[in-house]
This record gives structure tokens, sequence and C-alpha cells, in this order.
């Protein structure tokens, strides 16, 4: 008789216990019934997601390294955000649609208007709804077995654990969201001033386009362009479009200048200003660039001017224009484009139409 295997057997047989307990836990564990999907999930690897829920609202970030980046523009399988009914308190299996936000998985601090579908200026208002994209898009997923599981429409799937740490970064960003999407609602349009356009100097077909426009939102507008239409037409048919290139700070009034190659004259019966989107930055809500002009020299066909920052931080690319006036009267100007790679630089700005009288003139970065 061989007394060794009665040891091995009580082992073998804690072993088992021990595995048997660890399975009726963890079956416990998963099958227990909680009160909210509220917090940090994830899924696992070096590159994965953490989705962060609160309330009706789900965020999911991607991340890599541990390191958190956020992916800054709509990427279908990168950054998601949505709306969903939340389930009762004491459940433990839930399965919902997640409804997609366009708007919110869009660019941080940016909010996009309907008139990227050739809606007039007078008809403009901040909407829930992203202009190249307006029909509703579910995702579908479930919670079970104590994890949250997205379902793709191939049959693949990703699965989120409850996440062991905080991601403070991703909850001040959801924040951001939050706050930028209140402000978004007070959004009203620019208001369109005098037009006037001027031959180029050059001979060359087109004039130069001055627009003045007034900002009187508390955040900057992004990318305006003025819309051309047919007076003689009659429907509203666009029949051409200038671009001007830059942004509008908050609560500031510009002139806005460009070059007209449409072939149709501007003016503020048959024009309309359209903006691509609105910028919402909640840390700084200034109302001037912060790029000035300290001085400026006028030689034969160009501004040498003068610009200075406080706030340098990196390169960035800027707008700047001159505009010459007789009286109340724009009699030329001209614009261009720098990168501003130093506190302080000079910037040689080309007068793109004839120039004889003026007595007074204006700057404008933006």
């Amino acid at each position: 008789m061989n007394t060794n295997k009665k040891p091995i057997a009580i082992i073998a047989g804690i072993i088992a216990a021990i595995a048997l307990i660890a399975f009726i836990a963890t079956t416990i564990y998963h099958h227990r019934k909680i009160d909210t999907l509220d917090g940090f999930w994830e899924t696992r690897g070096r590159e994965h997601y953490v989705a962060y829920v609160h309330g009706d609202t789900i965020d999911i970030f991607w991340f890599e390294d541990s390191k958190e980046s956020y992916i800054a523009r709509w990427t279908p399988g990168y950054r998601i955000s949505g709306h969903f009914t939340p389930p009762q308190p004491g459940f433990n299996h839930y399965e919902f649609d997640l409804t997609y936000d366009y708007n919110r998985s869009g660019a941080p601090a940016t909010e996009t208007s309907d008139a990227g579908t050739a809606t007039q200026s007078t008809a403009w208002s901040a909407t829930e709804e992203i202009s190249f994209q307006t029909d509703p898009m579910n995702i579908r997923f479930e919670y079970k077995d104590g994890k949250i599981i997205r379902y793709y429409d191939l049959g693949e799937t990703d699965v989120f654990y409850p996440g062991g740490t905080d991601h403070l970064q991703a909850e001040m960003q959801a924040g951001i969201y939050d706050m930028q999407h209140e402000i978004s609602q007070l959004a009203i349009p620019l208001e369109l001033g005098t037009i006037t356009e001027l031959p180029l100097a050059d001979g060359s077909e087109g004039n130069l386009l001055f627009v003045e426009v007034t900002n009187p939102n508390i955040f900057r507008i992004n990318d305006p362009s003025l819309v051309l239409y047919d007076q003689a037409a009659d429907t509203a048919t666009p029949v051409g479009e200038c671009t001007f290139g830059c942004y509008i700070d908050a609560a500031y009034h510009a002139v806005l200048v460009t070059t007209n190659r449409s072939g149709h004259t501007a003016s503020a019966g048959s024009s309309e200003l359209l903006y691509s989107e609105y910028h919402i930055d909640v840390s700084n809500f200034r109302d001037e660039s912060p790029v000035k002009a300290t001085a400026s020299d006028l030689r034969q066909g160009t501004m040498d001017v003068n610009v200075h920052t406080d706030l340098f931080t990196e390169p960035q690319v800027y707008k700047i224009a001159v505009v010459f006036y007789r009286g109340d009267q724009i009699v030329g100007g001209g614009y261009d484009y720098f990168t501003l790679d130093r506190p302080d630089m000079t910037i040689p700005v080309p007068i793109l139409t004839e120039l004889t009288d003026y007595d007074d003139y204006d700057i404008f970065i933006y």
C-alpha cells in the first residue's frame, strides 16, 4: 500500500475546492446586481479604449501606452460619444443602443452649424447635427457578466472591463464637451456690414473684396465665407462663393479681405455669410487677436508691418490684411498669410489695389 498518495489526494482536493470557491465567487460577482454603469470601463491591450459612462452619456477615448491620447477628429473606431437610456437600479443584465452624437464625437472644442448645408445666415443657428452627417446612427451595447460589450456590424466585439483607475483627463474632457455644448446654444449669426470691391492693381481677372463683419458671440467663428446669389433669378441659387481662410475672434469687428474671382459681384443685397464651424474655447474667451501690429511703414506696393505677441508658444499661421480709407470709404488694401514663429516679426503685406489717396488705414490680424 502506497501511503504517499493520500497527501497528494488531499492537496488535489484542496486545489479543487479552491477552484470551485473561486468559480462560485466569480459567478456571483458577475451575476450580482448593480445600480449604475457610471464610471470607467476599459478594453485590454497596449492600444485600448476607455469608456467613460456618466448619466445618459458615454464618451469612448483611445489610449496608447497608458498615455491618454485623444483623437482630435471624428474617426470611426477611435473616439465615440453618444447618449443612451440608463438602466434602472438593481440589474445584472442590460442591452441598449448608444445614439451617436456627431457633434460631441467631432473635434474637441468644436460645434458645427447647419450653415454648411447652404442655409442663409438669417436662419443660421447652433444645431445638434453635424452638416455632413444627419442620419441617426445607433451602436449596440450589452452589459452582462460584469462587462460591457460593444457589437460591430460584422460580428466583432470590444469587451470593456471595470476600470481599475480613474482617468482624470477623460473626465475633464467630457466636462469640457458638456460646457461647450451649453455655450453653443447661445450662438447667433455674424453681422454683415458694408461690402466693397476694388479692381486688382495688376490687371488680373477679379476684384479685391472687403467685407465688414462683426462677431457678436462670446466665442470664435471659423472659416467664414460669402455666398453670392443672382438677384435676377427666380430662386435663391448660389452663383459663387468667396472664402476668407481665417477666423473671427469673440466680440470682434473686422474687415475681411479676399480675392473675388467668381465672376459675380458681391453686394449686401445678394450675398449671405456662411460659416463652417464655430470654435468654443472654454479656457479663453478672448475678444481680440493675441498678435498685435506695433508699427508699419508703407513703401511702393508693400506695407511692412511689425507684429508682436506675448503669448507665443509654437509656430502658428495667421492672416494679415491692410485696409485703406478716405473718410469712411475703403479705397485700397491687400492681404497675405504668415507663420508667426517668434514673438516679434516684420511682415511685408502686398498692396493689391491701386492706391493714390488715403487718410487712414487699419491692420487686421486673424
